[in-house]
């Protein structure tokens, strides 16, 4: 049975973050314990952030995509382009370099180890349940879920009931050309997003990412079509192909 001063379920930027920062600032043992076989394919997010991210957590310019003086926001009959500096990241890259630096400070960062549940004894919980990892019980102090909308510990703690959480769902395309503006782009406009927004990020020379997400109660309030017509594809390709 191994043992750590802090073990954190899940192996995505919020995990990863915490646990290099605990690594960077004490020394205690942490252990990250993620589901997928490399850090890189917890891909679920544009990587589109702010300089408080890039500046304050020290992200270096080889994840940078591209940094931009702007962001527009638009609507069907209006425009905003306000002065916001923004960066988009290589979100996979961004993620092992997370687990790069969070490894040089100590934390063992083990993939292809899912965490099943928690470990309980009189009433605390005492470790996590790792079937396929190191060992089949890991224990420590202070046990962290970073598992998202999954909550592996929360859920069977009676913390978080996922029955009851909004669920929404994203798609992006990152794209071969180019998209000819300085800026991060989100587009409010039910005919393209219903109940959500589409976006166009620059992703570099010759590159852009061009997504769309929705939250599925508010899609169904606002969505157009039936079929083959209300697949989120299909609408990524309409963004695409209905704005120059």
């Amino acid at each position: 049975m191994q043992e750590y001063d802090v073990v954190v379920a899940g192996g995505g930027p919020a995990g990863l973050q915490f646990a290099r920062e605990i690594g960077n600032r004490t020394d205690y043992s942490v252990a990250v314990l993620e589901a997928n076989r490399s850090l890189a394919d917890n891909d679920k997010s544009t990587g589109g952030t702010f300089d408080q991210v890039v500046e304050g957590f020290d992200v270096p310019d080889e994840v940078v995509m591209s940094s931009n003086p702007a962001v527009v926001f638009e609507a069907s009959d209006a425009s905003e382009r306000l002065a916001i500096p923004n960066h988009v990241l290589d979100f996979p890259r961004f993620l092992e370099f997370l687990g790069r630096d969070a490894e040089a400070h100590g934390v063992d960062v083990v993939t292809g180890a899912r965490v099943t549940g928690p470990v309980v004894e009189g009433g605390e919980v005492v470790g996590v349940r790792c079937p396929n990892g190191p060992e089949s019980e890991i224990r420590a102090d202070l046990v962290v879920d970073a598992t998202g909308p999954a909550g592996a510990l929360t859920t069977k703690l009676g913390m978080w009931d996922p029955s009851k959480a909004q669920r929404g769902i994203g798609k992006e395309f990152e794209v071969t050309g180019t998209f000819d503006d300085d800026a991060m782009l989100f587009r409010f406009d039910h005919e393209f997003a219903p109940g959500g927004y589409a976006w166009v990020f620059p992703a570099g020379d010759g590159a852009f990412k061009a997504g769309v997400c929705w939250i599925d109660d508010f899609y169904e309030r606002h969505g157009r079509g039936s079929g083959r017509d209300r697949d989120i594809d299909a609408y990524v390709r309409r963004w695409l192909d209905a704005d120059p």
